[in-house]
């Protein structure tokens, strides 16, 4: 602390860090370990590449769909990884949203190889429909128009889906890049968010954030038609919104190996969007989408998959349902829906304690990846979630968790100098953990 030259730690905080020892645990593991689960189901890519004997056949071919829309400088590049891989698409469509800029020109130099097809402007998610149902190919490869494609990436996700013919997708993980367009310099940097994780946990875990983009997944045409088509009132969304369908019905198979680079631009994109209007449009359409989510999926979604959907759930595996669930939809900021799971989990088993993954998920519910300053910000949502404390002694142990999980943001504004958000961190905490809060909620229920 000395060393860096940081404010002093008020004595507020030095208390709050000897109420819990267990700040100083996984010092050097950040937020990130979190999400970590070592995972022996994920296949190899070393072992997928020396394979002796290859499990692909003459009709495991894929149709490679690229929308766009006035990208035609980066479609280009995209286009050239494409063609550029080991195993060679059965058919590439190009499908052109009605763009002003040069596309068509650039697109003519490939009419031998790419079925160009070009339309009035209607979107994305249903310029993504329109090519589904003309795919002639039992796999489809969505690729954005503006991302890179590793020459193995095909071969690598069309092993998988070989190698596992009960999974209805197969995807692998990517690296972000940018360009500086004054020195032509590109930038490599890691995806951020990565999760290596069972199988069984893949819905869970993409409902908690979305880690698989298109570029990097390998679809069965067959899985799609199943699930229905792209939704047309998330236009921000629409990807995640798919692959929450999908993995709901179909198991998925993964690999760490890198199959593409996802381009990342400063200041404006198309639409003229800055980054901060881009999050907040997303997080708005998240919440429309986790409120439908909530509504319509049933408890045994938000069980692992291996859990047996057909029978009635035990209670255990309901109160493990509600947490899972409401820890989800903190995630999305709908704290409302969040604490309502809460409240009807601590009515169940009470003199049964938290089970690991119930703990796990709970320590989830505020590292989303837009952060949970509402919890400092809103104080209706500090007070929604003290007022579980009344019911003992699940919902005391439900806010205790929350509070030690909150910890790892007192000490990341302490190491960042922000003793004022440090402070506002802490007293959450303390309230969220002690009688005070508990006194100050039933004050608040007798008003």
């Amino acid at each position: 602390m000395v060393g860096r030259c940081l404010p002093p730690v008020p004595v507020e905080l030095l208390q709050i860090f000897a109420a819990y020892p267990l700040l100083e645990r996984d010092k050097s593991q950040g937020a990130n370990k979190l999400f970590q689960t070592a995972s022996p189901i994920h296949q190899n890519a070393a072992q997928l590449h020396g394979s002796t004997q290859r499990l692909m056949t003459d009709t495991l071919t894929t149709t490679v769909i690229i929308p766009t829309y006035n990208r035609a400088e980066y479609l280009v590049e995209t286009l050239e990884s494409v063609l550029s891989q080991s195993l060679a698409p059965g058919e590439i469509i190009v499908a052109d949203d009605g763009s002003t800029d040069n596309t068509p020109e650039r697109m003519s130099a490939y009419s031998d190889r790419v079925r160009y097809l070009r339309k009035e402007n209607s979107g994305k998610a249903d310029t993504l429909n329109q090519c589904i149902e003309l795919a002639q190919h039992p796999l489809i490869w969505i690729v954005d128009d503006d991302d890179i494609v590793l020459p193995h990436a095909l071969e690598t996700m069309t092993d998988l889906i070989a190698r596992n013919p009960e999974a209805g997708f197969s995807y692998g993980c990517y690296e972000r890049f940018s360009t500086n367009e004054k020195t032509g310099q590109t930038k490599i940097m890691d995806c951020g968010h990565w999760q290596d994780l069972p199988a069984d946990m893949f819905f869970i875990a993409t409902m908690r954030d979305m880690f698989v983009h298109h570029p990097g997944l390998l679809v069965r045409k067959t899985a799609y038609k199943s699930v229905g088509p792209f939704q047309m009132d998330l236009p921000r969304s629409e990807d995640y919104e798919m692959l929450v369908r999908l993995a709901r019905q179909f198991p998925g198979v993964g690999t760490q190996e890198i199959v593409f680079r996802q381009r990342q631009h400063d200041g404006l994109r198309t639409g003229g969007l800055r980054a901060d209007q881009r999050t907040e449009n997303w997080q708005q359409e998240q919440k429309l989408l986790f409120r439908r989510i909530h509504k319509d999926s049933s408890l045994a979604d938000f069980l692992p998959r291996n859990t047996t959907r057909s029978k009635i759930l035990s209670q255990s595996e309901q109160r493990q349902a509600l947490i899972s669930r409401g820890s989800i939809m903190a995630r999305k900021k709908l704290w409302s829906l969040a604490c309502e799971d809460y409240f009807q989990a601590s009515q169940l088993l009470p003199d049964q304690a938290l089970t690991p993954p119930e703990v796990e998920a709970l320590r989830m519910a505020v590292f989303s990846k837009y952060g949970c300053d509402e919890i400092i910000d809103d104080p209706h949502v500090a007070e929604q979630i003290r007022s579980l404390r009344v019911c003992k002694p699940v919902g005391v142990q439900i806010t205790a968790t929350l509070a030690k999980a909150l910890l790892w943001f007192v000490r990341d504004a302490v190491t960042r100098g922000k003793i004022g958000r440090a402070l506002h961190f802490g007293r959450i905490i303390l309230t969220l953990s002690t009688d005070q809060g508990e006194r100050r909620t039933e004050s608040v229920r007798t008003q």
